[in-house]
C-alpha cells in the first residue's frame, strides 16, 4: 500500500506542480477512485480481509475493461492513445473479464493472471515513466499542447503503476486461499519442480500480453512478428493445460519459455537501428524472465521425467 500511496503522492507533486491545465473531470474521478481503493487496500491488508483483498483488484481491472469498451466505442476519455491496437484491447478486456469471474470464485489461475497483469502494468508503465518524467515537468513555451498531452500521458502511466502495485500487494500473500481443482495439492507443493513451475506460469502470463503488443503494435523485426503470436498462443494453451494438472502443460511452458529466449535473441540481434534495438530491449524485460525460468523448470523436471520413463 505504501508503494501505491507514494506513487500517487509523486504524481500530484510532479504533475500538479507543473500545471493543472491538463486535468479533466475524468482524470480527477479516476484519481479519487484510486485513492479510495488504496485506502480500502490498506484496511484489507492490515486486517487481512479476504473480500477486500480480492475485491479491490477485481474493481481495478474491471474498471480497465470499462475504459477499453469506451475506447472501442469511440468515446475519448483521455487525450492520449490509451490503446493503439483495438485487437489487443479487446483481447485484454476478454481475458480480464473471464479472470475477474475466476478471481471472485477463488480460482488459482485467475490469481496468477491478475498478478501477471499487475506486474506487467508496474514494469511497463514504470519504464515509460522514466522517459516521460523530464518532459512532463514543465510546459514548453513553444509547444503548450504537446506539454499538456505529455503530462496527461504521464499521469496515465503513474495510475497504471499504482494500480499494479495494489493488485500485487493484495493478492501475492494469499495464494493458499485459492483453489486449483484436482491438481490443488501439486500446485501448492514445496517441491522444487512445482515451485519453479508456479513462477514460470506467472512469468509466462506476463510475457503473453507483451508478445501480443509487440506483434500487433511494434514489430520492429518483421521476421519475429509471427513467432511472437505463435509463442503467445503456445504459452496461453500451456498455462491452461498446466493449471488442469496436465503434464503437457508443464512441457509446453518449458518449450514456450525456451522459445522466448530465441525470440528475444532474434529480435534484439536483427533490429536494424539503435532505436529498434531500444524497443526490442524493452520487450526483452518481459520475455527474458519466462525464458530463464523455463530453463530452471526444465532442469528441475528432467530427472523426475527420466525416472518415470525408465521405470
Amino acid at each position: 500500500m505504501a508503494g501505491a500511496a507514494a506513487v500517487l503522492a509523486a504524481t500530484a507533486l510532479h504533475l500538479l506542480g507543473a500545471s493543472t491545465a491538463w486535468l479533466t473531470p475524468f482524470n480527477v474521478l479516476v484519481s479519487l477512485v484510486l485513492i479510495a481503493l488504496t485506502g480500502l487496500s490498506a484496511v484489507g491488508v492490515a486486517r487481512d480481509v479476504t473480500a477486500l483483498r480480492i475485491g479491490v483488484p477485481a474493481v481495478l481491472l474491471g474498471s480497465n475493461v470499462a475504459l477499453i469498451l469506451a475506447h472501442v466505442a469511440g468515446l475519448r476519455l483521455v487525450a492520449f492513445a490509451a490503446y493503439p491496437s483495438t485487437k489487443f484491447a479487446l483481447t485484454l478486456a476478454g481475458a480480464t473479464t473471464v479472470a475477474a469471474v475466476g478471481l471472485v470464485r477463488r480460482q488459482m489461475w485467475a490469481r496468477w493472471l491478475f498478478l501477471a497483469l499487475g506486474a506487467a502494468a508496474v514494469v511497463s508503465a514504470g519504464l515509460n515513466v522514466t522517459k516521460f518524467w523530464g518532459p512532463s515537468s514543465r510546459i514548453l513555451p513553444g509547444d503548450r499542447a504537446w506539454s499538456l498531452l505529455t503530462m496527461e500521458q504521464t499521469w496515465g502511466y503513474l495510475v497504471s503503476v499504482a494500480a499494479g502495485l495494489l493488485i500485487v500487494a493484495n493478492l501475492a500473500p494469499i495464494g493458499a486461499r485459492f483453489r486449483a481443482g484436482p491438481s490443488h495439492a501439486a500446485w501448492h507443493s514445496d517441491a522444487t519442480p512445482a515451485r519453479r513451475l508456479r513462477w514460470l506460469t506467472i512469468a509466462a502470463l506476463v510475457a503473453v500480453p507483451m508478445l501480443l503488443v509487440y506483434a500487433w503494435v511494434q514489430p520492429v523485426v518483421a521476421a519475429t512478428q509471427v513467432p511472437a503470436l505463435v509463442l503467445a498462443a503456445t504459452l496461453a494453451l500451456a498455462v491452461a493445460a498446466a493449471v488442469r494438472g496436465k503434464a503437457i502443460g508443464a512441457l509446453g511452458l518449458c518449450a514456450g519459455g525456451l522459445g522466448l529466449l530465441a525470440q528475444t535473441a532474434a529480435t534484439v540481434g536483427l533490429a536494424p537501428t539503435a532505436a529498434a534495438r531500444s524497443i526490442a530491449g524493452y520487450y526483452a524485460v518481459f520475455w527474458l524472465p519466462a525464458g530463464l525460468l523455463a530453463v530452471a523448470a526444465a532442469a528441475a523436471l528432467f530427472r523426475p521425467t527420466v525416472r518415470l520413463l525408465t521405470r
